[in-house]
């Protein structure tokens, strides 16, 4: 559920959080690329839905204007309420998965896709941090306590991550093992994964 939801949420999320525009990501509007049953690549239009008012440029493409709390709205709703939800609600359904793992498939990715955009420093850590409150809290219970976005710091340097409440289970394949952030994993070797991350954004940035 991790890998299905990070390829439709991450392209519709860093449309919001840069560009304050939404497309729609309902199941008939998707395609996606299998590869070894696995979901590889997800195809979207590249024509927003919902746009800002003041968007000419979407406006003239066909997205609907709306306000900033709407487009939040329609975001939660195509993205959520249309697609992932149901889709996690269908798996545990037939399969043996509980609802808080599979909301925690969820919550991750959107979560660590607001910590990429801020980590390829595509706008300022305040802004995005702002959108991913935001976000999380729309959700409201959707999906549970999965999670949360933290703020990590090495000198002046300030990063976001998201910090893991539930499992996804990675650890049961045979040499798969823990992720490195793991919730099961003591505090300090989460904090020391984080550290690691920080050291080599700032290693990146300072050879670009």
């Amino acid at each position: 559920m991790s890998g299905y939801s990070i390829r439709v949420a991450s392209a519709i999320v860093a449309s919001w959080v840069l560009h304050a525009r939404v497309h729609d990501v309902r199941p008939d509007a998707v395609w996606l690329r299998w590869h070894a049953g696995r979901p590889d690549t997800a195809y979207l239009s590249p024509v927003p839905a919902w746009c800002l008012e003041s968007d000419d440029a979407a406006k003239a493409a066909g997205a609907a204007p709306t306000g900033e709390g709407e487009l939040l709205d329609a975001l939660i709703a195509t993205l959520l309420d249309q697609h992932l939800l149901p889709v996690a609600e269908a798996l545990r359904t037939h399969g043996r998965v509980s609802k808080r793992s599979l909301h925690g498939a969820i919550a991750s990715p959107l979560g660590n896709a607001f910590a990429w955009l801020d980590q390829l420093r595509a706008a300022p850590t305040a802004h995005i941090a702002q959108r991913a409150s935001h976000f999380f809290d729309a959700c409201g219970g959707r999906l549970g306590s999965s999670g949360r976005m933290i703020e990590g710091a090495l000198g002046e340097h300030r990063q976001l991550f998201w910090c893991r409440d539930t499992c996804c289970l990675a650890y049961l394949r045979p040499g798969v093992g823990y992720c490195g952030t793991c919730n099961l994993l003591p505090w300090d070797e989460r904090v020391a994964a984080w550290e690691r991350t920080l050291q080599q954004t700032l290693a990146n940035a300072q050879l670009g």
